[in-house]
């Protein structure tokens, strides 16, 4: 089910204190959900950072308005922007976002540069150089991980149009993990040894890093505990033309996502491929479908007012439920085919079950 959470058609910049739905935006860009269900997105055509809390409400987080640099040490709602890309959220309430720099803006609203200093002012490349001291180039992905490290794509200094990905540790010092000037594309190698051209990195629960090489056609998949890197869908042809090869083995079939990959929480990989998203899981790429086939589902009694009864006939793996606007309320992991559900403390109204990430049913509270 798809159904609008911010917007209401009108371009514009209006609504901050209110419901996300009545609010004027204009031109929405990097969406990006933090632990507790909140969202923050670059309102491009305004220039701010704005967010939508669980109960729908929307303001602005950071920005003026107003065109211009960055400040550093400041709030970050006195700060101006000419861009912001690559939002993402960290555990401890920390919100990223890539600009000139990479910039991170804590918990009580406090913006600092994170990563990152001009050309010619004590600036790096190597290993183990402080990221305020870290040369950077033009930012295309950030993805912090459980221990507090955060892992940035970029683009190389070197003119090439190579990209790299480094760590910055809890320490803030950098180590390059991927990435090579002088070397062609490499599989089953160190991701330090071959050229990457990385793009909008993310890492699934366990720690492995994925990225869409945007000149090399393929998705790639770095192994944490390894370090190797290879290639998990894509032949190295574009789908831009014809050919995409949906329901064989994902190495065979051609992916044009312009940077856009995404992994859940089981390890299936989904990228956005021209008009259309795409889904690889086991080993195999396909349009999205309901991956739980002709699967059948009850809930019951619908409406109810203490609990309702899920039934499936295949095993319930995972179960969240959601209000009118798709925030999160409650997430459950189970391992069998009905399950009882407490809604005794939930308001009267509409809400949704999604069962397993993919079927979603509805019931009301009475």
């Amino acid at each position: 089910m798809i159904r609008t959470i911010a917007g209401n058609g009108t371009s514009g910049y209006s609504g901050d204190g209110g419901l996300a739905t009545a609010a004027s935006l204009s031109g929405p860009s990097s969406v990006t959900v933090d632990h507790k269900g909140n969202i923050f997105f670059y309102d491009a055509g305004n220039y701010v950072i704005r967010k939508i809390d669980t109960t729908g409400i929307i303001t602005t987080y950071a920005g003026t308005g107003a065109i211009g640099p960055n400040c550093e040490g400041c709030m970050a709602t006195a700060t101006d922007f000419t861009g912001a890309g690559s939002l993402v959220t960290d555990k401890k309430g920390n919100l990223f976002f890539g600009s000139s720099f990479v910039y991170r803006i804590d918990s009580t609203g406090w913006l600092e540069r994170f990563e990152g200093i001009f050309t010619g002012m004590g600036d790096s490349t190597e290993d183990g150089v402080h990221a305020l001291h870290y040369q950077t180039g033009a930012i295309f992905g950030i993805c912090p991980d459980d221990s507090g490290n955060v892992f940035i794509a970029m683009t190389s200094h070197s003119g090439s149009g190579v990209s790299k990905i480094i760590k910055v540790d809890t320490l803030g010092l950098v180590t390059k993990i991927a990435g090579n000037d002088t070397a062609g594309f490499h599989d089953g190698a160190p991701a330090t040894a071959g050229a990457v051209f990385a793009s909008n990195i993310v890492m699934d629960t366990i720690g492995n890093i994925y990225f869409y090489g945007y000149r090399e056609w393929r998705v790639r998949k770095i192994t944490k505990s390894t370090g190797i890197v290879n290639t998990i869908a894509g032949n190295g042809l574009t789908s831009w033309y014809s050919g995409f090869g949906d329901g064989g083995s994902a190495l065979s079939a051609r992916v044009f996502t312009n940077g856009c990959v995404a992994v859940d929480r089981y390890g299936d990989v989904y990228i956005r491929d021209v008009d259309r998203i795409r889904k690889i899981y086991n080993s195999t790429l396909s349009v999205i479908n309901d991956d739980m086939g002709n699967a059948f589902i009850k809930v019951f009694p619908n409406p109810a007012t203490q609990a309702v009864t899920i039934t499936s006939s295949v095993n319930i793996r995972h179960l969240e439920l959601l209000n009118p606007l798709g925030q999160l309320l409650l997430t459950k992991e189970f391992s069998k085919k009905e399950v009882d559900l407490d809604i005794s403390t939930l308001s009267a109204g509409m809400y949704f079950l999604k069962v397993n990430d993919t079927r979603v049913v509805k019931f009301v509270k009475n």
